[in-house]
């Protein structure tokens, strides 16, 4: 299949679309990619990318449209958010070439699929969109918005008229499925949901050694429904050999830097920027445990993390702050380690875990690495989409 996919996001940025659309490649796939220029979770365009327009990476023709950079500012984000829409719905329509399928990726905004929406209407192929977000749900959660304001109610008209526009949808965490069935009928929606495949998926050698003492690592967004506020407030009465290493960026970085200082907690509790992939399994490797916080009321906070999905191959006990989908997923691979409201159990549990056997935490790492490796990996995924491809040209053909 020649397959066309609409994404704002892709490689060097740290998302899952690159290891799908690599993956469908190496199931024999052609695959053309429309992008940005990568910006996200680098503070601007990488030298290297700034002039680039067309590249193949790893078998995956990739074309960049012009996009103003992001940075740190609400309004630089916003300036980003439209000219890719623009510049892609422009760029999309003068592809070369005849394809059988067209896929967006609803990563937030959901205006960036809108060029998908144009090219297969014009062209008439199918369209499937992988909806790994809730749109305009999702962006009530940053307290932006308000619910009762007009610009939700507006985005919300917007957001339903897309998402009726595409031919079918693959929900990316299992609660979205009645959210979709009962905006668009089940007709509409496919009935897996498929989970987005790690980041990294082989687990290397090399790693940045903590030293000593017990180390926790949280690794993505640092956000409010992450938690981590909860978290550090509740590292101050763990005891003084507990380190906690956060990896990642986010509008609460600095908000979160200045707790950790006021609660004096600067030597055991550390700071690094956004990692590429590539550098990200070093600080993995080396953890004796993983963190992973998602809570907020409504479908967003159901989801499954992919930050909880990215620790599995690397098989670390998993403290979990979960509710919904994520709950469930960290329910199915027992002992869990669960903190409880307010986080006033999190002392005990890293005691437990300190106390944790070789043999127990190999037994561990096994059924992580197992569990992954038989639900959610990149081959897997892959698979799942071209199925889903397959299925949905030959109902357009019928």
């Amino acid at each position: 299949m020649r397959i066309l996919v609409v994404s704002q996001y892709y490689h060097p940025e740290s998302f899952a679309i690159t290891n799908l659309c690599e993956g469908l490649v190496r199931l024999g796939h052609y695959v053309q990619v429309v992008t940005s220029k990568p910006q996200y979770g680098f503070g601007q365009i990488p030298k290297d990318y700034q002039k680039i327009t067309d590249e193949i990476v790893s078998g995956v023709n990739i074309h960049r449209v012009h996009t103003y950079p992001r940075r740190r500012s609400w309004l630089s984000v916003i300036r980003n958010y439209v000219t890719f829409y623009r510049s892609a719905l422009k760029d999309i329509m003068q592809l070369s070439g005849r394809y059988d399928v067209v896929m967006s990726v609803s990563l937030s905004p959901l205006m960036s699929i809108a060029p998908a929406i144009r090219y297969a209407k014009a062209n008439h192929i199918p369209h499937l969109l992988y909806a790994v977000d809730v749109w305009p749900e999702s962006v009530l959660v940053s307290k932006v918005l308000r619910k009762d304001g007009f610009i939700y109610r507006w985005l919300t008209s917007w957001s339903h008229s897309l998402y009726r526009q595409v031919d079918q949808i693959l929900v990316g965490s299992p609660s979205y499925q009645p959210h979709f069935r009962k905006l668009l009928g089940k007709d509409h929606v496919i009935e897996d949901a498929m989970v987005q495949p790690a980041l990294i998926e082989q687990v290397g050698q090399e790693s940045i050694q903590y030293g000593e003492g017990f180390h926790v690592v949280y690794a993505g967004n640092f956000g409010v429904i992450q938690q981590l506020d909860s978290l550090i407030k509740a590292w101050a009465s763990t005891p003084a050999s507990m380190h906690l290493h956060c990896i990642g960026s986010g509008n609460q970085g600095q908000r979160l830097q200045q707790l950790v200082k006021q609660l004096s907690l600067a030597d055991r509790i550390h700071f690094y920027a956004h990692q590429t992939p590539e550098n990200l399994g070093k600080f993995l490797i080396d953890a004796d445990a993983f963190y992973v916080g998602l809570q907020t009321p409504g479908i967003v906070g159901k989801t499954i993390p992919h930050k909880l999905i990215q620790y599995l191959p690397f098989g670390q006990p998993i403290i979990a702050y979960l509710q919904g989908d994520g709950l469930a997923l960290v329910k199915a691979l027992p002992p869990t380690y669960l903190l409880a409201a307010g986080m006033k159990n999190l002392s005990a549990l890293l005691m437990k875990l300190k106390k944790l056997t070789d043999k127990e935490r190999e037994k561990i790492k096994t059924q992580h690495q197992s569990y992954y490796q038989e639900h959610f990996s990149t081959t897997i995924a892959a698979k799942t989409l071209e199925r889903h491809f397959k299925a949905l040209i030959q109902v357009t053909k019928s």
